[in-house]
């Protein structure tokens, strides 16, 4: 009884606060004041020590210039609450205010005819594949030829408002946009799949992590964005998958370059495309206005976190009548940051050692700079992703949930693809569509998600049936790879979801060919034959 009395409480909270979010400031007043008195909008907080970093009162920074100032007010309260909203509240509203903010788009008289203002943008993939781009040494000819780099430099005169754009095209398959894609040397329309294509193929740019022994971390991406979280780099502790922003991105250029990625991932949160960006809370917890603290160190530099602990019980210790440790003797007041730089945490710090009376600051020093290392990169792509998406918003949401609602859901989820499943000329009991059911539950996290992008053009799956844009769509072979299944490859239509399988004799013959097709097909080539080599001149 006590727990459905809870329940209740929760389902009534939740729609008075659900009618009332509208009508209520979701930024608190400090945040604003801040923002006039230092100069920038406070994006990284740092938890004082031993306060829960969960619970802890926003811009900590300013707060310990002016006292703990921190007025009453709607949108602390709902911060604090966060955790009691359930997530199709605070999405409801969330869509409520992107459809709001959406640019309108005056439609051409021909319905199949685009809009003016839906531009179409050249891409040419064939130059900038990743192995083509990790033969460059000289990163500005590696910028300029990434797929990232030539959108960057079509777009960068553009309007945050174009970014906001939602056109739905005729034949499209509900695919929203802000610009039409083609692909230079492809033989593809773009009705929905390219589009789709183009954000997974900036995403795979910025994370791409050659891993080069001969190069420092922070030369070991392809764009100078991000780069591998130590953790990855050394091979120690937990999320080795992640990459973090890159500590040396405080150029002009570099910031420009981190508010246009902003600006490209507004976009595609915007048009319900989640992508597979693998960055950890360092990043998630800043953007929904949640403090970090060393735990959050450790999740992805375990070894810098570890001699932080190590100096804080040494120095404990010492204070109690201990010895000065000997591994003290190579401490000096500097530390390395995730791009292997070393920075000193005081003027002259390489040459001041850590002594007993001076091991609080340096531990609170080094922790305050490993938190706030890429402080520079992460407030540009916040102001880029401010121009598309209502980012005050983020205040209300969870770590989590921010990254459900960017990234999706890491792994592919089957069952939920069988629930979203049409069939064109082929029943779905069919034998060799319970094998493709098999073969997928067999996969690999890093197959499946190669399987929908090769038959989707993304590698991420909303995390629900109800946020699915397009139903899976499995149709039947035609022609001779009807009567002779075993002698052709699965085909996709990534615009429409779409796969259509040959009947093949056996599952390890439809393993064998689905394998081999979703490796193989780098490509799009299915919707028009080209008669010129455009995009394929000067490749060798």
């Amino acid at each position: 009884e006590r727990a459905l009395a809870r329940a209740s409480l929760l389902r009534v909270f939740n729609r008075v606060v659900g009618r009332a979010l509208p009508y209520l400031c979701v930024t608190p007043p400090d945040d604003a004041l801040a923002c006039d008195v230092v100069g920038a909008e406070p994006v990284v907080e740092v938890a004082a020590p031993g306060a829960p970093a969960a619970v802890a009162g926003s811009v900590a920074s300013f707060a310990r210039g002016c006292g703990d100032w921190r007025p009453r007010c709607a949108a602390r309260l709902l911060r604090s609450l966060r955790r009691l909203l359930f997530g199709h509240t605070k999405r409801a509203f969330w869509d409520d205010v992107l459809e709001s903010t959406t640019t309108p788009t005056a439609l051409h008289q021909d319905e199949y005819e685009d809009p003016r203002e839906v531009k179409t943008l050249k891409v040419n993939r064939i130059k900038a594949t990743r192995g083509r781009l990790e033969a460059l040494s000289d990163p500005n000819d590696r910028l300029r030829l990434s797929v990232f780099g030539q959108l960057h430099n079509q777009l960068r005169a553009w309007a945050s408002a174009a970014f906001r754009r939602s056109y739905v095209g005729k034949g499209h398959g509900g695919q929203r946009r802000a610009f039409k894609v083609k692909f230079l040397g492809e033989g593809v329309n773009d009705y929905g799949g390219p589009y789709r294509a183009v954000f997974e193929q900036v995403v795979d740019e910025l994370q791409a992590d050659p891993m080069s022994a001969a190069r420092r971390p922070g030369d070991r991406c392809l764009l100078p964005l991000l780069v591998p979280c130590p953790n990855r780099a050394s091979g120690v502790g937990m999320n080795q998958d992640k990459f973090v922003p890159s500590p040396a991105a405080t150029s002009p250029l570099t910031q420009e370059l981190a508010q246009f990625a902003g600006k490209l991932l507004g976009t595609a949160a915007r048009h319900g495309l989640q992508l597979a960006l693998d960055v950890p809370d360092l990043v998630w917890r800043p953007l929904c206005a949640m403090p970090v603290s060393r735990a959050h160190l450790e999740e992805v530099d375990a070894l810098a976190a570890r001699v932080l602990t190590d100096v804080e019980r040494a120095g404990r210790a010492l204070e109690e009548g201990g010895c000065e440790p000997p591994e003290w003797a190579d401490l000096s007041f500097s530390t390395h940051l995730s791009d292997g730089s070393r920075v000193a945490l005081v003027p002259g710090g390489e040459e001041a050692p850590v002594t007993a009376a001076t091991w609080r600051r340096f531990v609170a020093l080094a922790e305050e700079r490993r938190l706030r290392e890429g402080e520079v990169a992460l407030r540009a792509l916040r102001s880029g992703l401010a121009g598309v998406l209502p980012v005050e918003i983020m205040g209300i949401f969870t770590p989590r949930e921010l990254e459900r609602l960017f990234a999706g859901s890491r792994s592919v989820d089957v069952e939920l693809l069988k629930q979203c499943t049409d069939f064109e000329g082929v029943q779905p009991d069919a034998r060799h569509i319970q094998h493709l059911w098999e073969v997928l539950e067999e996969m690999t996290d890093d197959e499946r998600r190669a399987f929908l992008r090769f038959a989707w053009a993304r590698s991420r799956m909303p995390s629900s049936q109800a946020e699915m844009p397009m139903n899976f769509k499995i149709q039947a072979a035609a022609g001779d790879a009807k009567e002779r299944p075993d002698s052709f490859l699965p085909q996709s239509q990534t615009c429409f979801f779409t796969l259509t399988l040959p009947a093949y004799s056996t599952k390890e013959k439809l393993r064998e060919r689905l394998v081999y097709a979703i490796q193989n097909a780098t490509t799009m080539d299915g919707d028009v034959r080209l008669h010129s080599a455009e995009g394929w001149a000067d490749v060798s």
